[in-house]
């Protein structure tokens, strides 16, 4: 796609954030029908976001490569992780393997 193309497309893609999404803006773009449709969704999740919920209960993820942030909505505010399944659980097993090997030092 063509430079001047681009421009074009993300001023209609702003256009239609604007005017909350219309269905009858997207109607006619060409694109990648599966971009267009995951740009909406998260503009309108963070749309939502921006709306109704407190910016500092915002977290970066403490995993150690990981590079998200994610809304904490528990009660202490105690979150640490974006996903305990994910870096939750290499978080913990790598604090296991430590005091593993802490323990059978000599």
């Amino acid at each position: 796609m063509a430079a001047g193309a681009d421009a074009a497309l993300v001023a209609r893609l702003n256009a239609a954030i604007e005017v909350g999404m219309a269905p009858a803006v997207w109607a006619d773009l060409q694109p990648d029908r599966a971009a267009v449709h995951e740009i909406s969704g998260r503009a309108r999740s963070f749309g939502e976001l921006n709306a109704n919920e407190d910016f500092s209960h915002i977290k970066a993820c403490e995993g150690s490569t990981c590079t998200l942030l994610f809304l904490d909505k528990t009660h202490g505010r105690g979150r640490r992780w974006c996903s305990m399944a994910a870096c939750g659980n290499r978080a913990k097993q790598a604090a296991h393997r430590q005091r593993l090997r802490a323990s059978q030092s000599p």
